[in-house]
């Protein structure tokens, strides 16, 4: 996905991400926006060294206390991913612990 410009559409849907929804179990991007607030615009995302210590962040508490699901990137890889692929399908990804996040 980072280097595959002609290819990463396709590539994302091949992609599987820990949640909060299941920090056990990889899901897809289509699962995940399946399972979306009604309303919801973005895919929210937060990336670091442990996918038990992100799950309580208190970056992604309110998220997730609201019923938002966000994706857990646990891998030093995601966090360049995500900058590189800011959008899926017609949703945006959002850092939550970008400094502009609301």
């Amino acid at each position: 996905m980072i280097e595959d410009d002609q290819n990463r559409k396709k590539l994302a849907v091949l992609t599987r991400w820990y949640t909060t929804n299941n920090v056990t179990e990889l899901t897809s991007l289509d699962e995940y926006i399946k399972r979306m607030k009604e309303g919801q615009k973005y895919i929210y995302y937060l990336g670091g060294e442990d996918r038990n210590t992100l799950q309580y962040s208190p970056l992604i508490e309110r998220l997730v206390s609201e019923g938002y699901e966000v994706v857990l990137g646990d891998d030093p890889l995601d966090e360049t991913i995500f900058n590189i692929f800011r959008e899926y399908n017609t949703y945006k990804i959002v850092n939550v612990a970008k400094v502009d996040f609301k």
